[in-house]
């Protein structure tokens, strides 16, 4: 933050500072106006101690909360205890935790395959697999173990808001989406259904602000917010690679030369692609060719060893030759065909449809306010933060013209949904006065 200019600086402190300032549009309350009396948490229960479980654990007993880390049996307890110490002793060799901290966070933590201890947690946060039955089911089973005012969250990134909350009744609700690594990335999704209430939410923001992240209220979608931008974003990356041949390395090397903290296909590799596969199957997202071949194969990322990319046990990232000549066979066109000459036309190719879905995101009513995406973005996917954001960067780097025409111009040579403009974009572009302006 130090080496940005004031103004972009001021734009995200803004953009922290409002979003925290949220409103519920289902039932007109507000973090100054909460209509039930707001829980006093001091026990988290957190289900689940795989990556994401781990690192909430990490994140919440790092900040004031006892946590309870439930596992289904010994074996997953024990994984779960490891995965936590090797992520600690990371932390302290990158000097993100000093030994104050990580005595902390150790007697913070309790560990159990009891559920029935869960009767003591002021709020419970589940991380288990990313399947709606899965959650349903253990819905069922905590029903009878909570005590009467405590707060449910789940850390879904993706399924429907409404029908978990629904099978969680009569206890009140809300998705808490961490971001992986969940005790590193300092931003949340806060996700409301029809029926989520004030207090669940005024909830989700108190632990935020207590672990230091930055929380966003977001409307159910498939996908959320972010990851309904993300599907658009890999998307478009996976045309680039099945179609028009070109290797994980290279594209990861274009954007992380436009800012990027990382490129497209090491996040795909950091995050699992066996997620990826799981989360698709829930909200009807097609995996492309190379993505279920290396499914298919076991090959899920960091955690398998190999995916887009080979690691070393050290997690030295190498290039994946397989891979390479996986695509090769599967290239059907030259990317010049698309008019596709340089990075820049790649980048824009792929951000330009991104931008797009942002403008269909407000339309939709999924956000309320364009700097609270710019500040999720920025913080959640790693992009350029001199830039202040995606909107930012269109509205006052490129032009909103400029994306309408390229757009327009991609679909009628392309046809792929991504790239047909929507209404609100359109407008916003052709327009003198633009709501743009008035927010940024």
């Amino acid at each position: 933050m130090n080496n940005l200019d004031e103004e972009t600086k001021n734009y995200i402190f803004d953009a922290i500072n409002s979003s925290s300032k949220w409103k519920l549009p289902t039932t007109g309350e507000s973090f100054d106006n909460v209509y039930d009396e707001i829980p006093t948490i001091k026990t988290v229960g957190v289900i689940g101690g795989g990556t994401m479980g781990a690192g909430i654990a990490i994140a919440l007993s790092n900040s004031v909360y006892k946590v309870i880390l439930v596992e289904i049996d010994d074996k997953f307890l024990n994984d779960a205890k490891n995965r936590i110490k090797i992520l600690l002793n990371r932390e302290k060799e990158y000097k993100r935790l000093n030994e104050d901290n990580f005595k902390k966070i150790v007697e913070n933590i309790s560990y159990t395959v009891d559920f029935k201890l869960l009767s003591e947690a002021d709020l419970v946060i589940e991380a288990v697999f990313e399947c709606m039955q899965t959650k349903k089911k253990l819905f069922e089973k905590l029903k009878p173990i909570l005590k009467k005012n405590c707060i449910v969250g789940s850390n879904t990134s993706s399924l429907d808001i409404d029908e978990l909350a629904n099978s969680i009744k009569p206890f009140n609700f809300v998705g808490i989406h961490f971001f992986n690594p969940s005790h590193v990335v300092k931003t949340i999704e806060i996700v409301y259904g029809n029926t989520t209430k004030g207090v669940s939410v005024a909830v989700g923001f108190e632990i935020s602000a207590r672990m230091n992240k930055y929380p966003i209220l977001v409307k159910t979608c498939p996908g959320f917010l972010f990851n309904r931008l993300l599907f658009v974003y890999i998307g478009i990356v996976s045309e680039l690679i099945n179609t028009y041949g070109l290797y994980p390395s290279k594209i990861d090397e274009i954007f992380k030369k436009f800012g990027f903290l990382m490129g497209p296909l090491t996040m795909c590799d950091m995050n699992g692609l066996d997620v990826m596969d799981n989360v698709s199957r829930e909200v009807n997202f097609k995996l492309n060719e190379l993505e279920k071949w290396l499914v298919n194969k076991g090959d899920y990322g960091r955690k398998t060893g190999r995916g887009y990319y080979i690691y070393s046990k050290k997690g030295k990232k190498m290039n994946n030759k397989e891979v390479e000549e996986k695509i090769n066979s599967l290239k059907s066109k030259n990317i010049e065909e698309v008019g596709l000459i340089n990075d820049k036309d790649i980048v824009e190719f792929v951000l330009f449809p991104y931008i797009n879905e942002i403008f269909k995101c407000l339309e939709d009513g999924i956000v309320s306010n364009f700097s609270h995406i710019d500040l999720i973005i920025l913080v959640g996917l790693g992009w350029p933060l001199k830039t202040g954001g995606p909107v930012r960067w269109a509205k006052n780097q490129i032009g909103l013209k400029k994306i309408v025409e390229k757009l327009v111009y991609w679909y009628s040579k392309y046809q792929h949904p991504s790239y047909k403009v929507c209404d609100f974009l359109y407008k916003e572009a052709m327009s003198d006065q633009s709501t743009i302006k008035k927010i940024i």
